[in-house]
């Protein structure tokens, strides 16, 4: 008797901190937005102008997209949220948080930024630009990939070849038999693996 008494007081005391919690998430700024509350885009715009890179980064947390990657439709946020994250790629210590977060959630308008950040240049964060073109088949990246003679494109050669148009997996292909030529693969190398 006394253990069942124990045992529910344990129980309701864990269901009470699991809604505490609950609450505590689901009243997040991001959370309030991905629910519909509009009235929170000037604070979002403020943190993202903030700077904070742990305030931005709780922020993007809130305001993930809750399904799994495959088959997952764009995020479509409010032009000044979605505007202020892109214009973020340029801040070489966020780059990498927003190049995740917008990739992952496949923000509207995601592909051109990111082409636009790769072939500035600047990126810092070559390798998951890549990555997350190769999804979306990007030919602006497979032309820059080729031209720096990029080893992340050939890294993430599955991704477009499962998702770029034919003449652009055409051009891939000349391009890894041609680097597999002037690189071409030891037995050492297989031994390493």
């Amino acid at each position: 008797e006394a253990i069942s008494r124990y045992i529910d007081v344990k129980q309701a005391q864990k269901s009470e901190k699991d809604r505490q919690a609950s609450d505590k998430y689901n009243s997040s700024l991001g959370r309030r937005y991905c629910n519909g509350d509009k009235s929170t885009i000037p604070q979002i715009v403020a943190v993202l102008n903030g700077g904070n890179s742990k305030a931005i980064s709780q922020l993007l947390d809130d305001l993930e997209q809750q399904e799994d990657t495959e088959g997952k439709s764009p995020l479509y946020l409010d032009p000044a949220i979605k505007d202020k994250l892109f214009k973020l790629l340029e801040k070489e210590q966020l780059e990498s948080t927003i190049v995740q977060f917008t990739g992952y959630n496949r923000v509207d308008g995601y592909i051109p930024a990111f082409e636009n950040r790769l072939v500035s240049g600047k990126s810092t964060d070559e390798d998951r630009i890549f990555f997350w073109l190769g999804y979306a088949g990007s030919e602006k990246a497979v032309d820059y990939g080729i031209s720096q003679n990029n080893i992340w494109l050939i890294q993430n050669l599955d991704a477009y070849m499962d998702n770029a148009q034919e003449p652009v997996k055409q051009k891939l292909l000349r391009y890894a038999y041609g680097y597999l030529e002037k690189n071409p693969i030891k037995k050492t190398d297989i031994q390493d693996i």
